[in-house]
């Protein structure tokens, strides 16, 4: 029985306020790493304008894609035999398993891989590269880029505990087992 769907892609007035959060988050961000990179004196390697911009942006495409990857590589994890259907709309990447519902926890995974998972390699490239500038925006901007996904987390984590999810091409669905 569906409890509660939430619209985000048919141009709603929360994905206008994910818009502006995801400014919010991304300038919010680059003043403490702009505050961590000045009180640790870090030294900030970047290369020439040009490269560093090619860099980010090349980056940023392939972040978009691993990103939508990995939501992928999650749907099949916890459904293995459903296709996927990816596509744009409104400007959001997305990609979604039709028909598929998952559990609680298994959506939360679903919309929380990308932003782990990619952080952290991030980090470990940073550390191990000492490359700062770039990929750190980069980084960034990837989290600022992550807020829908962070607002499927609060509205599953709000649902009740047996509520099955499913992605659907507006947003997400939300359904209760039926009543006996």
């Amino acid at each position: 029985m569906l409890f509660k769907s939430y619209e985000l892609l048919e141009g709603s007035k929360t994905a206008l306020r994910l818009n502006w959060g995801a400014l919010i988050v991304f300038l919010l961000l680059l003043v403490a790493a702009w505050i961590v990179t000045d009180r640790l004196q870090m030294p900030i390697k970047h290369l020439a304008f040009t490269a560093d911009s090619l860099l980010f942006f090349g980056g940023y495409l392939a972040s978009a894609a691993l990103h939508e990857g990995l939501h992928g590589a999650f749907f099949k994890l916890f459904a293995p035999e459903r296709k996927l259907h990816s596509g744009v709309k409104n400007g959001f990447a997305h990609i979604i398993s039709p028909g598929s519902r998952f559990s609680k926890s298994q959506f939360i995974w679903i919309a929380a891989a990308p932003f782990v998972l990619l952080t952290l390699l991030g980090a470990v490239i940073m550390a191990f590269t000492g490359v700062y500038f770039w990929l750190g925006l980069l980084l960034i901007t990837h989290a600022a880029s992550c807020v829908g996904d962070f607002y499927w987390i609060w509205r599953v984590g709000g649902a009740p505990k047996d509520v099955r999810v499913e992605a659907t091409e507006q947003g997400i669905a939300l359904y209760l087992p039926q009543e006996k």
